[in-house]
């Protein structure tokens, strides 16, 4: 490391001379992306300072669009669009509205909640500010647990649907990987075996068959590696982009997003919550769809879904009120899934 580097220290997020926000953070909003995107106001929330830095450093649809004129160097992101890839923007989106679909815009504080979650030092509990997901070869992911449940890697997380069509469902960062590898093969290469970024390849480029549409690709290709998280910061923006990309190198036309292999209930978001959660689901056909809330007593407390509905992944909000509109009380509540065979019930805690 170079001596003369100077660190990000306390004062590069944190101003000493101020209280005005919490934590005495330097800033908690982020106006707009280089794109001119606006993040929606409850958004990431303390995440926001970060996003200040950890941001793309230019319109990148304009990059791709005026390097068919003029092949300039380092095509790819600078190394810290993962704002971008975050609230899912920003990327080279083949004409079709994928701006704002992401994975985790319900969490809270977004990149704080999961690159600071909480640490036990012995009678104290603080903030982890190593910022690090991985500690002695290790992948921290505690703040993970509350809607993944009990994992302990982050490949444990199993993907939605066959992302690579591999014919193997596995987990999110494989189908990702395998995505990223089956795009690379077919990119135009630089010497080293990298897909070509610089000037003085650009003839591979400009010779490649899909030539000017291979622009879209390659850049994309960089924008998911150079964000490095491997999809884990937004699943459904990464696997968008590189199925579509794949779309245009193969010229078979994909679905940005693949329709589920299995039923899934996956655990509510926040939990515990107060006063409203997100419940996530998938169908993998169209089927009539059933969701419950019961009592710890098994009684029923309000039937959220009850109709068809057509196979992919959906959501429904319970806002912790009975079918009649009566607020309930704090307590254990179960939801109850029943979809074409399938049935599935998990719990959840409301706590004012």
């Amino acid at each position: 490391v170079d001596p003369n580097w100077k660190s990000i220290a306390c004062a590069t997020c944190h101003d000493p001379h101020s209280n005005d926000n919490p934590y005495q953070l330097r800033t908690v909003r982020l106006d707009s992306l280089a794109n001119g995107y606006r993040l929606p106001t409850t958004m990431a929330g303390n995440g926001q300072l970060c996003m200040n830095c950890h941001r793309g450093r230019a319109n990148y649809v304009n990059t791709v669009k005026n390097q068919q004129y003029r092949f300039a160097d380092r095509f790819y992101p600078h190394y810290s669009n993962q704002g971008d890839m975050l609230v899912g923007t920003n990327a080279w989106e083949f004409g079709l509205k994928l701006t704002g679909l992401n994975s985790h815009g319900g969490v809270k504080d977004g990149c704080v909640t999961c690159h600071m979650s909480e640490r036990v030092n012995g009678s104290s509990v603080h903030a982890d500010h190593e910022m690090s997901m991985e500690e002695n070869g290790a992948d921290k992911v505690e703040a993970c647990k509350e809607c993944h449940g009990p994992i302990t890697k982050f490949s444990d997380i199993t993907a939605t649907a066959d992302y690579d069509n591999d014919g193997v469902l596995e987990s999110s960062l494989a189908e990702v990987q395998g995505l990223l590898d089956q795009l690379k093969a077919k990119l135009p290469l630089d010497p080293t075996g990298e897909p070509v970024t610089m000037a003085r390849d650009s003839m591979v480029v400009k010779n490649h068959p899909r030539w000017p549409a291979i622009l879209g690709p390659l850049f994309n290709y960089n924008y998911v590696t150079h964000d490095m998280s491997k999809g884990v910061h937004n699943t459904k923006y990464t696997v968008a982009l590189l199925r579509m990309s794949l779309g245009v190198v193969t010229g078979v036309e994909m679905d940005p997003l693949p329709v589920p292999t299995t039923f899934q209930l996956s655990q509510n978001f926040p939990n515990p919550f107060n006063p409203t959660t997100e419940i996530r689901f998938s169908l993998p056909r169209d089927s009539e769809v059933k969701i419950v809330v019961f009592d710890i007593m098994g009684r029923v407390v309000a039937t959220l879904i009850d109709q068809h509905m057509s196979a992919g992944g959906h959501r429904v909000t319970w806002n912790g009120r009975t079918q009649d509109g009566q607020a309930v009380s704090s307590g254990v509540y179960f939801y109850h899934m029943q979809a074409d065979g399938f049935s599935a019930t998990k719990k959840m805690a409301l706590i004012k």
